[in-house]
């Protein structure tokens, strides 16, 4: 019997911006909204989750089975961020400064509220408690 192995790429079809939330939720069988907010969750607790995404976009292939070189990987991966940053720019530029800055706002004003320390010092456990318990649950 022969033996297949799970090979993790990036989605073309479940996709927000690279794909990358929805090839890791078909590698690890999950729903990819549990790993996009996952990202948000790195993101608002200090950035992680915004480099996270960015290196696992240029690392992970794009074609499951396509066999290419890992430099080549990388330099096709390069451009199509670029590609995608460039569209966003021109589509949809103002509408994406308007929800920087409005996130932005958010993000400094709940800093001021000191919800930031009530978020990572005592519900941050309990949120990757919750998580874990729904990847458990779930067939």
């Amino acid at each position: 019997m022969k033996k297949t192995t799970k090979q993790l790429y990036r989605s073309k079809t479940d996709r927000v911006l690279g794909g990358v939330s929805g090839g890791l939720a078909d590698y690890f069988e999950v729903d990819s909204t549990l790993i996009r907010i996952i990202f948000i969750i790195l993101f608002f607790s200090g950035g992680a989750g915004l480099l996270l995404y960015l290196v696992l976009w240029l690392i992970i292939p794009s074609r499951p089975g396509k066999k290419i070189a890992e430099e080549d990987t990388i330099k096709e991966n390069v451009e199509e961020i670029k590609t995608r940053a460039e569209e966003i720019g021109q589509k949809q530029g103002r509408q994406w400064f308007g929800i920087l800055l409005l996130s932005l706002g958010v993000i400094f004003l709940l800093r001021n509220l000191g919800f930031f320390r009530i978020f990572v010092g005592r519900l941050w456990p309990i949120v990757l408690v919750f998580i874990g318990i729904i990847m458990l649950t779930r067939e």
